[in-house]
């Protein structure tokens, strides 16, 4: 772009020279060029139409993700993080009675997972439209929990349901996401979905947590991780371990 743009001003800078010689030449000189106010007003279009150039170029395409802290080496690049308290979608409706800042963190860490490893670019609000449009909006508690596995697969992501915290951290160090099933603790009074991103060799996890960007822009302990997640009754497992590297 600086290279356009340099290019473009020497376009019109010599565009205008030669509008001053014919309105010169025009003017002052005796000799009076034919045609010359023709090609001056030639000259002005012909720079009147570059000048516009920038603004008739397409838009950057604008990401809907929120931005938090890239200051620490841990937060890795590839994530497109989205926060269910944004008030671009906090206070729309997911399903018909709940809204997605208290209710929407199943919609929300999915469509972070899906917009991080797949070409789909999908927000919050209209992950939470397809999940209440296809059953998985659970009224008054959030998300049954087979939308998870069932919405990675619609969405061409492959995952394990796992109970085993051995196996979370293997797949970690592999460079393989995880989302979790959270209970009671730091990140929940009740139940709440995060995304596990990574670990580093002291076993300490970078958590994309959709509700919190405090807790986001840290690294947390994998034990702490492992002793507050959950297990489903429905899935029989509190993590997913999604099958795309990173």
């Amino acid at each position: 772009m600086q290279i356009l743009r340099i290019l473009q001003i020497a376009i019109l800078g010599i565009l205008f020279f030669l509008t001053m010689v014919q309105i010169y030449f025009q003017i002052f000189s005796p000799r009076r060029r034919k045609n010359g106010w023709r090609r001056t007003l030639i000259y002005c279009g012909l720079m009147f139409v570059i000048f516009l150039i920038p603004s008739l170029a397409p838009a950057p395409v604008q990401s809907d993700s929120v931005t938090i802290s890239k200051s620490a080496a841990h937060v890795p690049d590839w994530l497109v993080y989205y926060n269910q308290t944004d008030e671009r979608w906090a206070h729309e409706l997911y399903g018909e009675v709940d809204y997605i800042e208290e209710a929407g963190c199943g919609p929300t860490v999915l469509a972070m997972a899906v917009s991080s490893l797949t070409d789909t670019q999908i927000n919050p609000k209209e992950m939470a439209d397809w999940a209440a449009e296809n059953g998985y909006c659970a009224p008054g508690s959030g998300s049954y929990h087979t939308l998870i596995a069932d919405g990675l697969k619609h969405f061409g992501l492959e995952c394990a349901t796992t109970n085993d915290g051995a196996e979370v951290q293997k797949a970690l160090q592999a460079g393989y996401p995880v989302i979790a099933l959270m209970g009671e603790g730091h990140f929940t009074g009740g139940g709440h979905f995060i995304l596990l991103c990574n670990i580093d060799a002291r076993n300490e996890v970078f958590v994309a947590d959709p509700k919190s960007v405090e807790n986001t822009e840290k690294l947390w302990p994998l034990d702490t991780i492992l002793a507050e997640a959950k297990t489903s009754p429905t899935t029989n497992g509190a993590y997913w371990i999604i099958r795309q590297q990173v």
